[in-house]
């Protein structure tokens, strides 16, 4: 693990699905980030757009995410569906008897829950946020 690395950075993410982060050229990043946190050589930040992850993340907000650590129970996590639809998310990983799905934080926001559709990657752990006051 490297601290204070430049890191990539778009604000294409938003709390809703969105278009697939595969799309994401390095040179086309709208900033390069220095990283309050621990990470792999894998990471890169997003930054939210939406209300479905409050309180705990608000929009705005950086969020590093980092492919090289195994998903569990309750981890924060970037996930792509599969082809054709190809959509990104972040969300509160649940894993159950009856299977895995997604969950807003947010009380408020509809479909709170959302079942992952089969062929579903995870695309990284969330391990560090934070708000740029500039």
């Amino acid at each position: 693990y490297t601290l204070h690395t430049l890191f990539p950075y778009t604000t294409l993410f938003r709390s809703m699905l969105c278009e697939s982060i595969d799309s994401i050229d390095l040179k086309e990043a709208d900033d390069w980030l220095q990283c309050p946190y621990a990470h792999s050589s894998k990471a890169f930040c997003l930054q939210i757009k939406g209300s479905s992850m409050w309180p705990e993340y608000r929009d705005g907000e950086i969020i590093l995410v980092d492919p090289s650590i195994d998903p569990r129970h309750n981890s924060d996590v970037v996930i792509r569906t599969p082809e054709p639809d190809s959509k990104t998310t972040f969300k509160r990983l649940q894993i159950t008897e009856e299977g895995s799905y997604l969950l807003a934080l947010n009380p408020d926001f509809p479909h709170r829950y959302i079942e992952m559709p089969e062929g579903t990657s995870i695309c990284g752990v969330v391990t560090g946020s934070w708000l740029r006051r500039n």
